[in-house]
């Protein structure tokens, strides 16, 4: 179980903006019983990292990943991969392994929801617009819970299971965006 920072870089227009969230995220050991698969042994607690753009639309770093859908394995597959914790202290993550980004059309329609590819962000969030880098780094802040829920209220409500919607393939269920509603 670690506490990480997972922070969200983004060149909006020559102006570098940054969104945060410090989230629990663990595994547990394999078991061998099952080849060395851990059903269910991942966990995230805590808000989906964010950040505000100036054309007043939102970017999220969702717990969603093509391999695992809102498994949390996929997240910590991606966000841990290849690190050791006793030393890797801070981290960027490989674009390949960034967990889906999205953003809302409207933000208060979760139907509106459109798929962010970091290398085309542009093509979704505007001109001049780019990702810059998702970073990492192990934390003792507490974990960041409700945030999320006061810049979308439909999150406290959402009952959406496994479900594929918006433009560019965009995929959202009621684990993609925190574990507190």
């Amino acid at each position: 179980m670690r506490r990480l920072l997972v922070t969200i870089e983004v060149n909006d227009n020559g102006t570098i903006l940054t969104g945060s969230s410090v989230q629990k995220v663990g595994c547990r050991a394999a078991n061998p019983t099952y080849g060395g698969l851990d059903v269910d042994g991942c966990y995230i607690e805590g808000d989906a990292a964010y950040v505000h753009l100036k054309n007043g639309q939102y970017l999220i770093l969702t717990y969603v990943t093509d391999e695992y859908r809102a498994d949390p394995r996929g997240y910590a597959d991606s966000i841990l991969d290849r690190h050791d914790l006793t030393s890797d202290f801070s981290w960027d993550v490989p674009e390949d392994e960034i967990p889906q980004m999205v953003t809302f059309k409207n933000s208060l329609d979760p139907d509106s929801v459109v798929r962010v590819y970091p290398a085309d962000a542009e093509q979704t969030l505007g001109s001049g617009v780019k990702i810059g880098k998702i970073h990492v780094a192990l934390t003792d802040l507490p974990v960041n819970e409700g945030n999320i829920s006061k810049v979308f209220p439909w999150i406290k409500d959402f009952v959406h299971l496994s479900k594929n919607l918006g433009e560019n393939g965009a995929y959202i269920d009621n684990n993609s965006f925190t574990s507190k509603r």
